[in-house]
Formats: structure tokens, C-alpha cells, sequence
């Protein structure tokens, strides 16, 4: 019961800040319009691209070393500080030489000056990325739920200031990016706490380095797997057919947040318990993921084009047909949300970078291939070819290493039926009393 409720506590932390970045999307693309929407969304694309670079897997290593026991989480959070002051001071250092020399084939709309200035938030977002990395590891949910609402609460309310006072535009809608996520890295210092010493480890960086970079290469793949489309995309269509996608995308990747609650928290556990467990109790938990984001995609399907006309008016039209193209992909992708994370607490995350190196050379060739032919739509089933392509590899391989069929993983069972329904008479008990 107590993984149930670490699940559904993440489940509604996620819920809440779907509402939360629903509303900053809402904010943004009434405000920005659908120009202004792609280029702050190709902004973040970028900040991430540069962040994800120096991560090296180190939050990954953090999780599993902690939980093995094997360095104290005040080495490995000492060690997280200072790694990310050093590989983020070499990120800055990248991208300024490519923002001076490149920032118009990249991003034309955007200045080189602006860039520049924001790239010194990646230090930052890395720590962002080990600092929760521990809270997780630690099994402390909570803090990890407060700071994951608390950065997009201060991201809202930075845009409404931005709107409503200074009128900054899409500059000051990049400048409230990067002040919220500045503010909760300083939080996440001052919530994890076992930070009594500032002594670098050499031993322990080149350990999570080493053992991080398999899953890290895989997860830097999986990102341009998840962002590649909307830099190819304003490279032939311009900003405003990525602001149309970028609606859809962030419709449809809500339907992630219960199976990467799931994830996430298999990706703590694993570590903790033996093969065997691990092999009985994931089958049900991966099925039961499937499920209920079918369930959750089909709801989404039939209602996409009324979220989008009530929330984001009409000029936005253009975002529903590639919503139904995307869902079949993100439905099937969340086979992989859960069982690539548990393949990642097993040690092999090597297998998830090889599964993301596939799906990507689907991906990028169908994206040239589609987009002339289909527009914005094209992208969409490009990304949901691909993303099926992972999730078939993910079954079969864990189907391989656990022993456990294919169909066990995905097909819902009479078993499961009634513990819904035992969950849902409990539920309704409590509230009776």
C-alpha cells in the first residue's frame, strides 16, 4: 500500500502542475500568439538540449548508489552541488561560442545577447536534476512534490507579472523561466539538508559518471526524440507551426504523468529489493499503467478538440489534428515510461539508450519524409511510428530478463478489475466517515 500511495501522491502532484502548466500554456499562447509560443518553446528546447548535455547521468547514479548503500547521500549531494557548478560552467562557456556564431540558424527570431544571458541558468537546471535525484532516492516524496509545484507556481506568477506589469513579451517570458528555475534550485539546497561539508570527490564523480552515462546517453537521445520534431519543424514550416505543436504536445504528454509516477518510483525502489520480487510485482504495475493511459488517451481523443477551442480559442485549430496522431504514440510510449525505469533500477540502463538510438533513426528520417506531405501532422506520426518502435523493443526485452509474457505486461486481468473495485470501496468508505 505504501508504493500505491507514493504512486498516487506523485499522480496528483503531476495532475497538479498539468493544471499549473496548462494555465502558463493558456497564458502564453493568448498573449505570445502562435509565433511568439514557438520561439519560446524552441528556447526551452534548447536550455534543456544544453543541460541534458553535462547531466551525465549523475541524478540517475545518485538513486542507485544511495540505495545500494554504497556512498552516504551527504557524499552524493555534496558531490551533486559542486559537479553541477563544474559542468555547467563548461556548458555556459559552449553555449555562448554557439549563440554568438550560430543563434540565427538556430533560433532567427531570438537575439544572441538574450541567449547568452539565459545559458547562465544551466548550472542550475543540472542541480535542479541531482537534488531530486536524492529526495527521490531517500524516498522523500513529498519534498520532491513541493519542489516540483513550488517551480512552476513561481513560473506562473513571473508571467503574470511580465504580462500584466512590465509587458516583456516573449523576452520576459524566457527571463521568468529562468528567475523560477534559479529559485528552486536555492530551495532544493535548503530542503535536502545533508549538506555539511564541501569536499569534492574525485572516486565518486567518475563513479556516477560511469555508471550514469549509460542511461544518460539513452535519455539525451530520448529527449530529441520527444524535441527533434520541433526544431525540424520551424526548419521548414517557421515558429508558428511549432506554436500549433507545441499545443498538442502538451496536451497529449499529460497523459505521461501517471505511468512516469509509476516510473519514478520504481526507478527508486528497485534498487531496494530482490529479482524475484521485482519480477512478480511489475507485470501487474506495468499493465495496470497501460490501462489506465489507454483509457485516459481514448478520453483525450474524443474530447482534444473541445479542450483545445475552450482553452486556447480558435486560431489554434491547427494543434488538433496532430493531437490525434500523437496519442497512439504517447500510449504506447508509457510501456516504456515504467519499464525503462525499471530496467534502469535493475543497473541496465544501457538497454533504454540502445532502444532510444533506434527509435530516433526512425524518427528523424519519417520526420523530412512527412512534413512536406502532411504538415505539422506529419511530425505527429512520425513521433508516434517511433515511439512504438520503443515501447515493442522495451516488451520484448523485459519479457526476456524478467521471465514474464508480453501479454502479462499490457492486457488488464479479472484480478485487476477487482482490486479497483476493492480501491474504490475503500475510497468511499473513508468518505462516508
Amino acid at each position: 500500500m505504501t508504493f500505491l500511495k507514493h504512486t498516487f501522491s506523485l499522480f496528483f502532484t503531476q495532475i497538479s502542475a498539468t493544471i499549473l502548466i496548462t494555465i502558463i500554456s493558456i497564458v502564453n499562447a493568448r498573449y505570445l500568439g502562435p509565433s511568439g509560443l514557438g520561439i519560446m518553446s524552441l528556447v526551452v528546447v534548447v536550455l534543456t538540449l544544453l543541460s541534458m548535455f553535462g547531466n551525465l547521468g549523475i541524478g540517475l547514479s545518485n538513486i542507485y548508489f544511495g540505495g545500494k548503500n554504497k556512498y552516504s547521500w551527504e557524499e552524493l549531494t555534496t558531490n551533486s552541488l559542486l559537479s553541477s557548478l563544474i559542468l555547467g560552467s563548461v556548458l555556459i562557456t559552449v553555449g555562448i561560442i554557439y549563440f554568438l556564431y550560430f543563434s540565427e540558424n538556430l533560433i532567427p527570431q531570438t537575439g544572441a545577447e538574450l541567449l547568452i544571458i539565459i545559458s547562465f541558468i544551466v548550472p542550475f537546471m543540472l542541480l535542479i536534476n541531482y537534488l531530486q535525484s536524492i529526495l527521490l532516492g531517500q524516498y522523500r516524496i513529498k519534498e520532491y512534490n513541493i519542489t516540483t509545484i513550488l517551480q512552476n507556481l513561481m513560473y506562473l506568477a513571473f508571467i503574470f507579472i511580465n504580462f500584466l506589469i512590465i509587458n516583456g513579451g516573449v523576452r520576459g517570458v524566457i527571463i521568468s523561466y529562468a528567475a523560477a528555475v534559479l529559485l528552486t534550485s536555492l530551495l532544493l539546497i535548503f530542503r535536502v539538508k545533508t549538506l555539511k561539508s564541501l569536499t569534492f570527490k574525485l572516486k565518486i564523480f567518475t563513479d556516477t559518471i560511469k555508471f550514469g552515462v549509460k542511461g544518460y546517453i539513452g535519455t539525451v537521445i530520448q529527449f530529441f526524440n520527444y524535441r527533434i520534431d520541433m526544431l525540424i519543424l520551424n526548419m521548414l514550416l517557421g515558429a508558428a507551426s511549432v506554436g500549433y505543436y507545441t499545443i498538442a504536445v502538451s496536451l497529449v504528454e499529460a497523459l505521461w504523468y501517471f505511468p512516469n509516477a509509476i516510473g519514478t518510483l520504481l526507478l527508486s525502489r528497485t534498487p531496494k529489493l530482490k529479482t524475484e520480487d521485482v519480477n512478480r510485482s511489475t507485470p501487474l504495475i506495468s499493465r495496470n499503467a497501460f490501462f489506465i493511459t489507454l483509457v485516459l488517451g481514448v478520453t483525450l481523443f474524443i474530447f482534444g478538440k473541445y479542450i483545445i477551442l475552450m482553452l486556447f480559442g480558435n486560431k489554434y485549430l491547427p494543434s488538433v489534428e496532430p493531437l490525434w496522431y500523437l496519442i497512439p504514440g504517447i500510449v504506447a510510449l508509457s510501456i516504456c515510461k515504467v519499464l525503462g525505469n525499471e530496467l534502469a533500477g535493475r543497473g541496465k540502463p544501457i538497454i533504454n539508450t540502445y532502444i532510444s538510438i533506434t527509435s530516433l533513426v526512425v524518427n528523424v528520417p519519417l520526420n523530412f519524409i512527412l512534413i512536406p506531405v502532411l504538415g505539422i501532422s506529419g511530425s505527429a506520426l512520425a513521433s508516434t511510428v517511433s515511439y512504438t518502435v520503443s515501447a515493442l523493443l522495451t516488451l520484448v526485452y523485459f519479457s526476456h530478463v524478467s521471465d514474464n509474457k508480453i501479454l502479462d505486461l499490457i492486457i488488464i486481468k479479472k484480478s485487476d478489475l477487482e482490486l479497483y473495485k476493492g480501491l474504490f470501496t475503500s475510497f468511499m468508505g473513508k468518505i462516508k466517515r
